[in-house]
């Protein structure tokens, strides 16, 4: 089994307030068990280049595994765009296509 890495936590309502201080989101593609395979995972990049994965109440990862989620997880956030979207491998993920 791979190593994960571990990263400082940050809940998705403080997440929020940072990024409209100016802070940045960050999306990772990471293996899910949903039908499609995979997920995106957000992270906050604060001014000092340190990374945190946003979680949920639980201390769960926000793994959002809609594209309809991923926007309306952007809406909640204020943004008003991604800075960059990665897109799963198609030959990895089952991608409609």
């Amino acid at each position: 089994m791979p190593k994960k890495k571990l990263y400082p936590a940050i809940l998705v309502k403080d997440a929020k307030k940072a990024i409209a201080a100016g802070n940045r989101l960050e999306l990772e593609i990471v293996e899910s068990d949903g039908k499609q395979g995979f997920a995106w995972r957000p992270y906050l990049i604060d001014e000092d280049g340190d990374k945190f994965v946003i979680v949920k109440s639980d201390l769960e990862p926000k793994d959002i595994l809609y594209s309809s989620s991923l926007i309306s997880f952007g809406q909640d956030l204020g943004l008003t765009h991604f800075d960059m979207l990665p897109v799963p491998d198609p030959k990895k993920f089952k991608v409609r296509g």
